[in-house]
């Protein structure tokens, strides 16, 4: 939540997040440090479970991460959630198809799957993310979706038309999804003190891997 409320507009103008990457006083500073930390949990979730000690351990390790996914979704912070969920789907977990069957992780990680099905260009999340502001819930949206539409905003659409004239339609559509995001980030500015139920910080340098195999009944 601190990164998200730390952004700042000039973050955003001119895919600032994607340039002078190794700038420090560079515009995008904190999106470079988002997406970092969101490779770096998409990671550690897919070592955890490559490397476990065991089927019990995988299922254990497999189980925290769904259920933290599940639960990161409920509290509005999509960005996290999704970012295990990208670890899950690395193609070295998809092949463990006896932990993704499993009693206990099938149907929570079917529901998440639904969330953030790519189908409609990712109509289920973007109705979440919606549903949840209504609600005046706290949310940080999945940035990687809005990132690469403000890419394809920005990259797609020329400045200046053939004629000569601004090109108007270039900067609606850059205004509405920066809208977007300013809805999410001012429901964020309300919410004080700001507070939340998981923390995924402790997960940075550190493995589940060391935690001790226990069997998972069900």
């Amino acid at each position: 939540y601190r990164d998200y409320l730390n952004i700042l507009p000039e973050d955003f103008y001119g895919l600032a997040w994607s340039k002078n990457l190794d700038d420090p006083h560079s515009s995008g500073q904190t999106l470079k440090k988002m997406v970092t930390d969101f490779n770096s949990i998409a990671n550690q979730a897919t070592n955890d479970i490559v490397y476990a000690l065991g089927y019990h351990h995988q299922i254990n390790i497999m189980t925290f991460y769904v259920f933290s996914c599940k639960k990161l979704i409920e509290i509005g912070d999509f960005n996290s959630a999704y970012a295990i969920f990208s670890g899950l789907n690395h193609v070295a977990v998809n092949r463990l198809h006896y932990i993704k069957n499993h009693s206990m992780i099938k149907p929570i990680l079917f529901q998440i799957e639904y969330l953030y099905s790519v189908m409609n260009s990712m109509k289920n999340y973007k109705e979440a993310v919606k549903d949840a502001l209504s609600k005046g819930k706290v949310v940080v949206p999945f940035m990687g979706v809005h990132l690469k539409e403000l890419t394809f905003a920005e990259d797609g659409n020329p400045i200046i038309l053939n004629n000569g004239n601004l090109n108007l339609d270039r900067i609606e559509l850059l205004g509405e999804l920066y809208a977007h995001l300013d809805d999410s980030l001012a429901q964020l500015y309300r919410a004080s003190p700001l507070k939340s139920c998981l923390s995924l910080k402790k997960l940075d340098n550190v493995t589940l891997i060391a935690y001790t195999d226990h069997e998972v009944e069900g």
